[in-house]
Protein backbone atom coordinates (compact mmCIF):
# COMPACT_ATOMS: atom_id res chain seq x y z
CA UNK A 1 0.00 0.00 0.00
CA UNK A 2 1.49 3.31 -0.51
CA UNK A 3 2.18 5.92 1.61
CA UNK A 4 -0.75 8.72 0.12
CA UNK A 5 -3.93 6.74 -0.69
CA UNK A 6 -7.20 7.94 -2.60
CA UNK A 7 -9.97 6.94 -1.35
CA UNK A 8 -12.09 7.94 -4.19
CA UNK A 9 -9.27 6.13 -6.71
CA UNK A 10 -7.64 2.70 -4.89
CA UNK A 11 -6.39 -0.33 -6.80
CA UNK A 12 -8.65 -3.12 -5.83
CA UNK A 13 -5.47 -4.21 -3.64
CA UNK A 14 -5.37 -1.13 -2.10
CA UNK A 15 -9.45 -0.85 -1.26
CA UNK A 16 -8.66 -4.39 0.04
CA UNK A 17 -5.87 -3.27 2.17
CA UNK A 18 -7.75 -0.47 3.59
CA UNK A 19 -10.92 -2.82 4.42
CA UNK A 20 -9.17 -5.00 6.10
CA UNK A 21 -7.40 -2.68 8.37
CA UNK A 22 -10.57 -1.09 8.84
CA UNK A 23 -11.47 -4.78 10.44
CA UNK A 24 -12.78 -6.36 7.34
CA UNK A 25 -12.08 -10.02 7.61
CA UNK A 26 -14.03 -11.36 4.48
CA UNK A 27 -12.28 -8.48 1.95
CA UNK A 28 -10.17 -9.99 -0.12
CA UNK A 29 -9.33 -9.52 -4.24
CA UNK A 30 -11.82 -12.14 -5.37
CA UNK A 31 -14.23 -10.61 -3.11
CA UNK A 32 -13.82 -6.95 -4.29
CA UNK A 33 -13.63 -8.11 -7.86
CA UNK A 34 -16.87 -10.28 -7.32
CA UNK A 35 -18.38 -7.78 -6.62
CA UNK A 36 -17.53 -5.63 -9.21
CA UNK A 37 -19.15 -8.16 -11.39
CA UNK A 38 -22.07 -8.29 -9.67
CA UNK A 39 -22.60 -4.35 -10.29
CA UNK A 40 -20.77 -2.25 -7.57
CA UNK A 41 -19.55 1.18 -9.02
CA UNK A 42 -15.73 1.36 -9.90
CA UNK A 43 -14.24 4.95 -11.69
CA UNK A 44 -13.74 4.74 -15.46
CA UNK A 45 -10.16 3.84 -14.71
CA UNK A 46 -11.05 0.67 -13.28
CA UNK A 47 -9.96 1.87 -9.69
CA UNK A 48 -12.13 1.91 -7.03
CA UNK A 49 -14.65 5.32 -4.73
CA UNK A 50 -14.22 3.58 -1.46
CA UNK A 51 -17.45 5.75 -0.03
CA UNK A 52 -18.91 4.44 -3.26
CA UNK A 53 -18.11 0.64 -2.93
CA UNK A 54 -18.98 0.65 0.91
CA UNK A 55 -22.36 2.74 -0.30
CA UNK A 56 -22.89 -0.26 -2.68
CA UNK A 57 -22.49 -2.72 -0.28
CA UNK A 58 -24.72 -1.27 2.57
CA UNK A 59 -27.85 -1.14 -0.07
CA UNK A 60 -27.01 -4.94 -0.68
CA UNK A 61 -27.26 -5.95 3.04
CA UNK A 62 -30.49 -3.39 3.31
CA UNK A 63 -31.79 -5.05 0.36
CA UNK A 64 -31.05 -8.94 1.49
CA UNK A 65 -28.61 -8.85 -1.54
CA UNK A 66 -25.40 -9.96 0.10
CA UNK A 67 -24.57 -12.98 -1.65
CA UNK A 68 -21.30 -13.68 0.36
CA UNK A 69 -23.17 -13.50 3.75
CA UNK A 70 -25.91 -15.64 2.64
CA UNK A 71 -23.35 -18.22 1.77
CA UNK A 72 -22.03 -18.24 5.10
CA UNK A 73 -25.07 -18.48 6.72
CA UNK A 74 -25.61 -21.46 4.35
CA UNK A 75 -22.68 -23.27 5.19
CA UNK A 76 -23.55 -22.51 8.92
CA UNK A 77 -20.95 -20.17 9.44
CA UNK A 78 -21.64 -16.66 11.38
CA UNK A 79 -20.10 -13.44 11.98
CA UNK A 80 -17.82 -12.97 15.10
CA UNK A 81 -20.18 -10.43 16.20
CA UNK A 82 -23.07 -12.92 16.40
CA UNK A 83 -25.36 -10.39 15.05
CA UNK A 84 -25.97 -12.61 11.44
Amino acid sequence: MSSKLDPSALSVGDAVKVLQAAGSRHASDESVRADIEAGAPINLDGTVNLVHYCAWMVARLAHGQDQAHQELRADGRSDARGDD
